[in-house]
């Protein structure tokens, strides 16, 4: 026993004695479970759209773009190339393809209730362009029942053509060449949706036929999508 306390007397043994008891306690710290580190989501990067620099198309031009391999579609009052995500819409292919193309409007469906909130700010990396713009004087210009635009919502119409099948016979023509906004919507009619389509009316369904184009973005009273 005494040659044992001699030998641990010696202060190189000693030293060594206290770096491998060192080591041990280390090894044995670290393998002690380690408690989950918190996981920092980070909100997507805002996509900032500078509306003044985007290209202008017309409805013509848009309507081009409706396959599975070249999708483009209008809401609010901007174009969308939503080529690469039309696989993976949770609606499935057909819905989105059928928003694309002649005589359509996708601004109804896009807003439903069946899509999430910030799903606005999610498509904002597909923009492509805006609908073609007239200033409220050139829309003025149209103003008679042979010759007949309006403003929806920001959005110019050509409805010469339904002039003579309008319903309320001449009443369309009260803002002619000026915004129709507030009495389209005040018609309980113009909302009720249609036999052809579950989400449409059949008053929006005939609108996406007559789009033209858009009111000037810096005339708008409202800041469209």
């Amino acid at each position: 026993a005494f040659r044992h306390m001699e030998y641990l007397s010696d202060p190189y043994v000693l030293a060594g004695v206290v770096v491998v008891g060192g080591c041990i306690l280390y090894a044995i710290t670290n393998s002690a479970a380690k408690p989950a580190q918190q996981v920092v989501q980070t909100q997507p990067k805002k996509v900032v759209v500078d509306t003044a620099l985007l290209k202008e198309y017309t409805p013509e031009e848009i309507a081009k773009h409706n396959t599975e391999d070249d999708c483009w579609l209008i809401v609010g009052t901007k174009v969308y190339d939503v080529t690469q995500f039309v696989n993976d819409h949770p609606g499935g292919l057909e819905s989105i393809i059928l928003r694309s193309g002649p005589n359509r409007d996708a601004t109804v469906g896009f807003r439903g209730d069946q899509h999430p909130d910030g799903v606005a700010e999610q498509i904002r990396q597909y923009v492509c362009g805006k609908l073609k713009e007239y200033t409220r004087s050139e829309i003025a210009k149209h103003n008679t029942k042979d010759d007949c635009w309006t403003i929806i919502d920001d959005k110019v119409y050509d409805i010469t053509k339904f002039v003579p099948d309008h319903p309320g016979k001449d009443a369309i023509l009260k803002h002619a060449g000026g915004d129709s906004s507030a009495g389209f919507h005040s018609v309980e009619a113009h909302s009720r949706i249609g036999k052809a389509d579950n989400t449409y009316s059949s008053a929006q369904i005939k609108l996406g036929g007559l789009l033209i184009g858009a009111l000037k973005t810096d005339e708008r009273k409202a800041k469209q999508q």
